[in-house]
């Protein structure tokens, strides 16, 4: 009998009785289909599925819209930060900028469960009308904040205009993809004397950024071949060095260009003294800096270390120069919140000494 019990509990261990129940997977609620305002999804479930359940697949939609949605309005925003030129790419990162996630309110259109297939259906869509409320107003807050970037004078050198409306950038981007939204889903958006002025704004920043002129130039011993490579190693980051008055001047000082075999090509090393200048020749950076590369060629490993130089001006005039108006913006945008949070804290308290006071009056009374 020992080795008949034993015999068949292998046998329940091994899972070959198939009269014994198995655990069934988790229901998994899957999109069966979805257009950018309205998404379907089914559940396959032996029972009515419970309020959080509900509440799950709603969220699953609604996801689901918000990807949609947030892809369509980035579109010709990427294909707008792709138009400019390297340092720019950078210096909207160095703000932080990410392009908005689209979250419409959504609701549910019709939810039932089939008990006899075993399936629950939950149909959403997009709340059109509320939504539409809502991008109108956050399109109105932007073109607010924005007006101000119309006085930027434009009679002044190039790396001045950019760094007196780089901080406009990230704004004009939100409002892009807000109002492609508008243009496709409102019925009634027409073009405002609003998208011309902002388009003014995207226009003027491409030809300024494009228009950067930068001149290599030494103080002390000419270096062609370092100049020149510097000079290309910056057109790369997007810099043109065409003849004409230049908007920023990077002086050179080089103190050591060696380069020697090593295992598996050529180490090249440069040490050099590089100093910034905006336009009018006024220095805003001058530093000493280390590049070095390692590559099968002379030739490559020297393109690969003035490309660390090249990125380190780019460093330097984005924090120095580019970034300068936008920190300032930021910090007065902190402090008139800080003193609106003061107020509104101030306003509480007399309030409350108002009411204490009043209460301690009619106790007496």
């Amino acid at each position: 009998m020992r080795w008949l019990t034993g015999g068949l509990m292998l046998l329940l261990l091994a899972g070959c009785a198939p009269w014994l129940p198995t655990r069934q997977a988790a229901p998994e609620a899957q999109v069966v289909q979805a257009t950018p305002l309205m998404a379907w999804v089914t559940l396959k479930t032996r029972q009515a599925p419970d309020a959080a359940r509900r509440a799950a697949l709603l969220a699953e939609a609604r996801a689901q819209l918000s990807r949609r949605l947030t892809a369509l309005s980035r579109k010709p925003v990427d294909e707008e930060v792709a138009r400019h030129p390297a340092f720019m790419r950078r210096a909207l990162a160095a703000m932080g900028w990410q392009p908005l996630k689209i979250d419409p309110p959504v609701q549910v259109v019709q939810a039932a469960w089939q008990a006899k297939q075993g399936v629950f259906d939950l149909q959403a869509q997009v709340d059109l009308a509320a939504w539409v409320a809502q991008l109108r107003r956050q399109v109105v807050q932007l073109d607010e904040k924005l007006a101000r970037f119309k006085r930027v004078p434009d009679r002044v050198n190039t790396l001045r205009q950019l760094r007196a409306l780089l901080p406009a950038w990230p704004l004009l981007l939100q409002r892009q993809q807000l109002r492609t939204l508008l243009w496709r889903f409102d019925a009634e958006s027409r073009l405002t004397k609003a998208d011309r002025m902002a388009r003014m704004l995207r226009e003027r920043l491409r030809t300024l950024d494009e228009a950067l002129v930068v001149e290599v130039d030494t103080e002390i011993e000419r270096r062609p071949a370092f100049a020149r490579l510097l000079r290309a190693a910056l057109r790369q980051e997007g810099f043109s060095d065409r003849a004409g008055p230049a908007d920023l001047f990077v002086f050179y000082e080089v103190q050591d260009d060696s380069a020697h075999r090593v295992a598996g090509g050529v180490a090249v090393h440069y040490a050099v003294r590089l100093k910034l200048a905006d336009g009018d020749g006024a220095p805003f950076a001058e530093y000493a800096l280390e590049s070095a590369a390692t590559a099968e060629t002379e030739k490559l490993a020297r393109q690969q270390a003035m490309s660390q130089l090249a990125e380190s001006v780019v460093d330097r005039l984005v924090n120095k120069v580019l970034l300068a108006e936008y920190r300032l913006m930021r910090q007065k945008a902190q402090r008139e919140e800080n003193d609106k949070d003061a107020l509104h804290s101030g306003n509480h308290s007399a309030a409350a000494d108002h009411g204490g006071g009043h209460h301690v009056r009619a106790g007496q009374s």
